[in-house]
């Protein structure tokens, strides 16, 4: 088997960055994020991807959502032409 050249060992692959070892990626990535708020912020959305979407909202102590759609908490009419223009939409 041929042997790699030092150039080759040099070259930034997915196979030479998997033999710097997941410890030492994520301590250059961390060092990267902090001069680069838009890594930073790809590797927070990276985390809460893996996390999946029931981590996304906050829940309270019984364990439900603690907010509601802005639809569900809207009081007024649905429909402005329905409203008069000499009283206020809902009433």
């Amino acid at each position: 088997m041929k042997r790699p050249t030092v150039a080759s060992l040099k070259k930034v692959s997915p196979e030479n960055l998997a033999a710097l070892g997941v410890e030492r990626l994520a301590d250059i990535l961390m060092a990267a994020a902090e001069a680069r708020p838009e890594l930073k912020r790809r590797l927070r959305m990276e985390l809460a991807a893996e996390q999946g979407a029931d981590h996304l909202a906050p829940k309270s102590k019984n364990g439900s959502r603690p907010w509601r759609p802005a639809a569900a908490r809207s009081r007024g009419a649905s429909d402005p032409a329905s409203c008069a223009t000499s009283t206020p939409c809902g009433s």
